[in-house]
């Protein structure tokens, strides 16, 4: 028995339209990706305030309001505002924008709301950021540092699919 006939028939339905927007999202060129993201990210800001700029910072606030837009910058020329504008992170590398983009999405509170359910994905299912960062540094499967590459090599293994350190819809068949 498969554990997809556990959900319900609405369940199965929002899994799988989730599924096929993550893989459109893996097709797309860089600066098309790079709108997507800032779309995605745009949505998550208005859907939760509580994130705001002039708020505590917490992981889902760098994430919605530092790291994807940077992302979305280094991919291709977007047009920020300048709440999305983070200093420290322009001088990371895209290595250590990978690593802090990891810890991120291993330590978000969101992932139901719009926006968010796109930006939260489980990265070894297929995730928009997880691409742009491939695009800009891929993972290295022995790098211990990197919780995205640390959890998709697990994940692969599991399923037994090969990874090379750029995430691919084969991982999920």
């Amino acid at each position: 028995m498969s554990i997809a006939a556990l959900f319900s028939e609405e369940v199965r339905q929002r899994a799988e339209q989730e599924q096929r927007e993550a893989f459109r999202l893996y097709q797309l060129t860089d600066p098309w990706l790079s709108r997507e993201l800032l779309k995605l990210t745009r949505q998550a800001q208005r859907i939760s305030p509580q994130y705001k700029v002039d708020q505590p910072r917490t992981y889902n606030s760098v994430l919605i309001y530092g790291i994807v837009p940077e992302i979305a910058r280094r991919l291709s020329p977007v047009k920020l505002t300048t709440d999305e504008i983070d200093w420290t992170l322009r001088g990371l590398s895209h290595y250590d924008l990978r690593v802090r983009a990891g810890h991120c999405l291993q330590n978000i509170a969101e992932s139901t709301l719009p926006g968010w359910i796109m930006l939260a994905r489980e990265a070894c299912n297929g995730n928009p950021i997880l691409y742009a960062l491939d695009r800009l540094c891929p993972g290295n499967p022995l790098d211990a540092d990197d919780v995205l590459t640390r959890r998709i090599v697990e994940v692969s293994r599991f399923r037994e699919k090969a990874y090379d350190g750029v995430w691919s819809p084969r991982i999920c068949r």
